[in-house]
């Protein structure tokens, strides 16, 4: 691959880096749970309740977090941002990559 379009291909990917917005490392995971009420049919007949938790690991312990529903789909969103961004690090790196080995060629010329 020439230069020049690898230098392309690097500016496309750093141009998508600047569009990503907010990140969040993590994942979002379901849990089905029972609820506190006593008086719970769907609890009561073996059921749980489905819920959405951030899940995120800090100094080796997993974190789980409930976020209320209001800012559930902002924070899938971030989540989503992150595993972006880190498919984004790897073609930047694999492109920097090449543009090192093709000058390194070059310069041996």
């Amino acid at each position: 691959m020439k230069l020049l379009k690898l230098y392309r291909q690097k500016q496309k990917f750093v141009q998508e880096l600047g569009r990503l917005g907010d990140i969040m490392r993590g994942s979002m995971v379901m849990l089905k749970r029972p609820c506190l009420n006593p008086h719970c049919k769907r609890c009561k007949s073996g059921l749980k309740h489905p819920t959405v938790y951030y899940s995120v690991n800090i100094k080796g312990k997993t974190k789980l977090i409930y976020f209320p529903k209001a800012v559930q789909g902002a924070a899938k969103n971030m989540v989503n941002n992150y595993h972006t961004l880190k498919v984004l690090i790897d073609k930047l790196s694999a492109v920097n990559a090449e543009i090192l080995l093709k000058k390194a060629k070059e310069k041996r010329k």
